[in-house]
């Protein structure tokens, strides 16, 4: 594995679990051109969705989870 595909896996894994500043500062750091990838709005919207689940508020979590992508249900 290279390191660029190394770096790019850190980045979607920071993402995905949303950490939004690591991401950021990842970014900066490993000097990775990722602008694409990270949306402050919908790791925002992620973490709520996660929250919500945690916290067993599985109807807002769907309702919210809907309107961060309504092809999911």
């Amino acid at each position: 594995m290279s390191r660029d595909e190394l770096n790019k896996l850190v980045m979607n894994y920071l993402i995905l679990e949303g950490h939004k500043e690591g991401a950021l500062n990842f970014q900066k750091e490993s000097g990775l051109q990722c602008d694409d990838m990270i949306d402050s709005d919908i790791i925002d919207a992620r973490v709520q969705v996660k929250k919500l689940i945690l916290a067993g508020e599985l109807d807002q979590a769907i309702k919210a989870l809907n309107e961060l992508n309504p092809e999911v249900s």
